[in-house]
């Protein structure tokens, strides 16, 4: 997900620009002038999927390719003065890898870019870069190459992941009315300091996908209800999350359940997988969680409608407002937005999955082990 930047003047565009902005202004660019169709424009040129997703795909000679970069930047992603190299180097490369996860894609080959600031020291930068070689090899990759500089005011890195689809592309916009939402580990806690320790869920996905019809997918990176609301917008659908379904990071607990919930929903960096299956694969899924013990767990249901809404344990629902996390630069790193004040509304009639949903979470793999 794109942090919000500063634009040049020579743009056009205010000083400030919000991701929404910023991501309306890129599809405005990729737009043909003549007014054919942008889509298919693109897949004449080789895009599969581009400017909007969480990926991009391009064909190549022998399958397509998917391609992912993302930032990890000091004051950001992580506190000013934090020297952890192998945490740095693991969420930088975790960071791009867990959206390639989220499309179901095997990475293959790592470009990092790293900018340290002028008074690094050597032993730092050494550490830092064999870390990155490490974390490459531990995602099932290899660093190929990039680009090494020592003129910056804090350390920043920038990684490409690219890898290959295990079967079909997956994206956003599959959701299908009738589909259940299943949720790789646990939410919340990522002031905590769980941001910094997480394992993109490649070993899950590739191992759901060679069996399950996966219709959508996400990473949770900028928060659960902001990132599933473009899932539902994508999909053209609404998404009902179960409270009680919820899992919540051991990190999160507190004895106030309202504040555990806001986390889950609210404070982004989980870089878990949430997807929209049919309810005979999402019982399918939750079989192989359980024979390759891993977690995974029944969160909610796909109905006709827009939005995110929650279920409460009355049976009423509330509308989940897109906020979560908000990258802006500060010295303590990670920035959280506070729970957003919603309405609540009587339970829609309309859905008829839940019976489904209920009868496929009994066989949740609960005794998966956790991070």
């Amino acid at each position: 997900m794109s942090p919000e930047f500063s634009a040049t003047n020579s743009t056009k565009l205010k000083n400030s620009i919000s991701d929404r902005e910023a991501h309306e202004f890129l599809l405005k660019l990729g737009r043909p002038r003549s007014g054919v169709v942008r889509s298919n424009v693109l897949r004449r040129s080789g895009v599969l999927l581009g400017i909007g997703n969480d990926v991009a795909v391009v064909r190549s000679p022998r399958m397509p390719l998917v391609l992912k970069t993302d930032p990890t930047i000091e004051g950001l992603h992580f506190e000013t003065g934090f020297r952890d190299a192998k945490a740095i180097a693991g969420k930088a490369i975790g960071r791009p890898c867990s959206d390639l996860a989220a499309a179901v894609a095997q990475p293959k080959f790592i470009l990092a870019s790293v900018e340290f600031a002028k008074n690094t020291t050597q032993q730092f930068a050494k550490e830092l870069l064999k870390a990155l070689h490490a974390g490459a090899r531990r995602v099932g990759a290899e660093l190929v190459g990039g680009h090494v500089s020592f003129s910056g005011e804090r350390l920043a890195l920038h990684v490409t992941a690219a890898g290959e689809l295990l079967r079909k592309l997956v994206g956003r916009s599959g959701a299908r009315p009738g589909d259940l939402i299943l949720a790789t580990g646990s939410f919340g806690g990522s002031r905590a300091g769980k941001h910094l320790k997480f394992n993109p869920r490649l070993r899950e996905m590739l191992a759901l996908g060679r069996d399950i019809d996966i219709h959508a997918s996400i990473d949770i990176s900028d928060g659960l209800a902001l990132d599933l609301s473009r899932l539902a917008e994508a999909s053209h659908v609404r998404l009902l999350l179960i409270r009680a379904k919820i899992p919540m990071a051991r990190a999160a607990r507190t004895r106030d359940s309202n504040a555990d919930l806001s986390s889950a929903l609210y404070d982004g960096e989980d870089y878990e997988i949430v997807f929209a299956t049919s309810a005979r694969d999402a019982a399918l899924a939750l079989q192989i969680a359980k024979r390759r013990r891993f977690a995974l767990k029944v969160i909610g249901a796909v109905e006709r409608g827009r939005g995110v809404w929650m279920e409460e344990i009355n049976g009423s629902r509330t509308p989940l407002e897109p906020r979560g996390f908000v990258q802006r630069s500060h010295p303590k790193g990670p920035r959280y937005t506070t729970s957003p004040r919603s309405g609540t509304s009587r339970p829609n009639r309309e859905s008829r999955v839940k019976f489904k949903m209920n009868a496929v979470a009994s066989t949740d793999a609960k005794n998966a082990p956790g991070r």
